[in-house]
């Protein structure tokens, strides 16, 4: 199965369909020689040397499956013997060594190192065309993106023909050796061939390289890595654009680089034309990621490539995200026994002055940003890393729960979630043990959110003064949560009610319907009874549990 909407390189860019193809080198079995691997995302048409035997030879038709186009018919033949020599000779199928190949350290290397071709040499038969044929392409206007790279000593430059026509005559066969162009970085080599299908006649592309009359194997061998088949625009006049770091702090740079076509302008949108910055299609440029976007927000940096010759524009974007200031606040545990440390350790900007409130300053405690504490903390206390950068202040919090003095066992101990609900951290309370955290809202727009309050069984609570105001998680599927998957379970809380009918202080539901999972809510009875409803309708397929209630008043 052909790959036909893929990325060809790891940069975020619209998914388009495309046909990828890796001339590799087999056997006469059809296995991949010692040398010759299939570059990951292509599909591979193995290629037997210098043979013109089925069912390997050279001149053959493969046919890849893709979902956009279907069957997509590939063959690959040469021009007749032009001399009458022995024509065996001239196909060729050349898998390069482990050594040669470390001439080449960019990408798609596993693509540069083999490849089919013709031998141009008199005294090998003296082929000079190379055809690729495509047959099943519905109408429309497409591309092929062709590579000529060796990890050796080919060289030289081609002419390219569609259907017959000449198309280009600055075809350039690279070589990555010392000769040429040693250790490359940049991509393999390539061309790019528009072209426009009818839906029912083939169409050839032709790769001419000169006849020449001299033994020497150097600048004689036409060579083909693979091709890339892409619609209109939509191949590689912009073949990569990366970002180095990825993400920074505000005020900091980053490198953007790029290769495209060397027949081409570029231009990077927020900066504007970067021609200049490109040399044989390579180019880079260091830029701020800050004066784009604000701290906590990802700046977006497009690259345009436009062949001159052709008019295609291609596209490629990349994001580089601005970190916020305070990226992160931990301790280290945040629960522990009375009279037990706590490591409190925090990622800031580099240049922020930092402290933490009630503590002072940490700007000693901290070198590039980085830095941490050991705290002793008497009772739950909720920190507060405070920074100023220049002005611009940010904090961050984390709660530490303490076990009293006396306390015995681990709190954590099998225990999935723990929320103290002590604390309101932005639009969420924190679960202390699988960081579950609940966000405060309400189900229907207009219901008064919950409230922390100080009047807690133990310490803060959380007050809910209408129904369907709630805390609230979804779970994912990976979650240890929601209870009611596990045979067992043990839910416990403090909860002080009116005795009203049917408000649950613990449910689990699906976010498909509105029928609840588990419940445990309060209820009111005849006679002035309060005790507690439950209702279990799923139980990894076990019997369902319907409104049972307590013979006791557990709440009160």
């Amino acid at each position: 199965m052909a790959l036909t909407c893929a990325l060809l390189i790891s940069t975020a860019f619209t998914c388009f369909a495309q046909l990828k193809v890796d001339f590799d080198v087999v056997d006469g079995t059809g296995t991949l020689v010692a040398n010759s691997v299939t570059e990951p995302g292509f599909e591979s048409f193995g290629v037997q040397n210098q043979t013109t035997n089925p069912p390997y030879h050279l001149f053959r038709t493969v046919t890849f499956n893709t979902v956009a186009w279907g069957n997509i018919n590939v063959t690959l033949n040469s021009d007749a013997n032009p001399l009458g020599t022995d024509y065996i000779q001239a196909p060729r199928a050349i898998a390069r060594t482990v050594a040669q190949v470390a001439t080449y350290n960019g990408t798609l290397a596993s693509l540069a190192r083999d490849f089919v071709g013709i031998d141009t040499r008199s005294t090998n038969a003296g082929a000079t065309t190379l055809n690729v044929q495509l047959s099943g392409l519905p109408a429309g206007q497409f591309e092929l993106v062709s590579f000529h790279q060796d990890a050796e000593n080919s060289t030289g430059p081609f002419n390219v023909w569609v259907n017959g026509s000449l198309v280009a005559t600055n075809g350039d066969i690279r070589s990555s050796t010392s000769g040429e162009n040693p250790g490359v970085g940049n991509p393999p080599n390539f061309m790019v061939t528009p072209f426009t299908s009818d839906g029912s006649t083939p169409t050839t592309i032709s790769f001419q390289m000169t006849l020449t009359n001299s033994p020497d194997v150097v600048n004689r061998i036409l060579v083909l890595n693979g091709f890339v088949l892409a619609n209109r625009g939509q191949g590689l006049v912009a073949y990569s654009f990366n970002a180095a770091p990825t993400s920074v702090f505000f005020g900091q740079t980053a490198q953007l680089s790029w290769v495209g076509q060397t027949n081409a302008t570029f231009s990077i949108d927020l900066i504007g034309d970067v021609t200049a910055n490109t040399t044989n299609g390579a180019g880079s440029l260091t830029v701020t990621p800050s004066d784009f976007a604000g701290a906590g927000t990802t700046a977006t940096f497009t690259l345009s490539v436009q062949n001159t010759n052709t008019f295609e524009t291609g596209t490629r974007t990349v994001p580089i995200r601005v970190l916020p200031d305070v990226v992160s606040f931990r301790a280290t545990p945040n629960v522990v026994h009375f009279g037990n440390p706590v490591t409190l350790s925090w990622t800031v900007h580099p240049s922020a002055t930092v402290s933490i409130l009630g503590i002072g300053s940490m700007n000693a405690q901290t070198t590039n940003g980085v830095g941490s504490v050991v705290v002793n903390p008497a009772g739950n206390t909720n920190y507060t890393l405070q920074i100023d950068r220049g002005g611009n202040l940010s904090d961050s919090n984390v709660v530490v729960v303490v076990i009293p003095a006396g306390g015995t066992g681990t709190l954590t101990n099998e225990l999935v979630s723990y929320w103290p609900l002590d604390v309101v951290l932005g639009t969420k309370t924190p679960d202390l043990v699988s960081g579950y955290d609940f966000t405060i809202g309400a189900n229907e727009g207009g219901k008064p959110l919950p409230t922390l309050v100080s009047s807690g069984y133990r310490s803060n609570a959380f007050q809910f003064t209408a129904n369907n105001t709630i805390l609230q998680r979804v779970h994912a599927p990976s979650d240890q949560l929601p209870a009611i998957k596990h045979d067992s379970f043990t839910v416990s809380f403090w909860v002080m009610s009116a005795g009203q009918d049917d408000r649950r202080a613990f449910a689990e539901a699906s976010t498909a319907n509105n029928n609840p999972l588990f419940t445990i809510a309060s209820a009111t009875v005849a006679g002035g009874t309060a005790p507690v409803r439950t209702l279990v309708r799923y139980l990894n397929g076990g019997v369902e549990v319907n409104s049972q209630l307590t013979t006791a008043r557990p709440i009160d």
